[in-house]
């Protein structure tokens, strides 16, 4: 699928970082999204068909663990990046917990924020657990030589 077929949510309350992510990600061809909370997130996942969010870890209100948290309880969701400022052990823990697909600390790399959405979307059918994060690991491995 052309990249431009893809629809990303980037849920980040900080608006200048929202706009640099939405500007990478719009530049590469992707359809984005943004939403400044975890509420806001919740309106755009009900109303739109997304295939990739990327949540920043600490917001106001609804956080992206709260966020992830709802949103898992519900039907099936695309896959998650947790994007966050705070590179905490306990932090990594609590996402996967919560069952991020990947997790980044910013400020992020313009390459590697693209590497890690391509690798998502291209697995982003199969269903998660081992083959899904198998298929990943490959993916990523593939772009990054």
């Amino acid at each position: 699928m052309d990249p431009d077929e893809r629809h990303i949510l980037v849920v980040e309350d900080n608006q200048a970082n929202a706009a640099l992510l939405a500007a990478y990600l719009g530049r590469a061809g992707y359809r984005v999204e943004t939403a400044d909370s975890g509420e806001a997130a919740l309106a755009h996942l009900a109303e739109s068909s997304i295939d990739l969010l990327i949540v920043d870890g600490r917001m106001p209100g609804m956080d992206g663990y709260q966020l992830l948290r709802t949103i898992r309880d519900g039907a099936a969701t695309p896959p998650v990046i947790m994007l966050t400022a705070f590179d905490d052990a306990g932090d990594r823990e609590r996402a996967v917990n919560l069952g991020v697909d990947d997790f980044l600390t910013k400020p992020v790399s313009k390459l590697l924020l693209l590497q890690r959405v391509e690798a998502l979307l291209e697995v982003a059918a199969l269903p998660g657990g081992l083959e899904r994060t198998l298929a990943y690991c490959a993916a990523l491995e593939r772009r990054t030589h």
